[in-house]
């Protein structure tokens, strides 16, 4: 199976899902690349370190994290998040067509 080129800049978005089972705890979120945190569930409470405001999200809303930020994040009530971040498919695909070749 050939992949051909299409001549853009391909994407792909990896989604991780997560749900905040203690109300209240915060937990520590590091970005390496340029990311989006969506609430899924509930209410979710963020904190930006050297930021003097907190920030509460409902569900559908969207909080930006740029590349290189720490974040720490809380929900109530069994609340869920989604983080997205874009990365280039053709690395990924090059990738697990090796695998595939290698019998992995």
């Amino acid at each position: 199976m050939a992949v051909e080129p299409t001549g853009k800049e391909d994407q792909m978005r990896e989604i991780r899902l997560f749900q905040l089972e203690e109300d209240g705890t915060p937990t520590r979120w590091d970005a390496d690349t340029r990311q989006t945190l969506v609430v899924r569930r509930g209410m979710v409470w963020v904190t930006v370190p050297d930021v003097l405001r907190d920030f509460w999200l409902r569900e559908n809303d969207r909080f930006d994290l740029a590349p290189h930020s720490t974040i720490w994040v809380s929900g109530i009530g069994g609340s869920e998040i989604a983080i997205a971040e874009e990365r280039p498919a053709r690395v990924q695909t090059g990738s697990r067509l090796r695998m595939l070749f290698r019998g992995r």
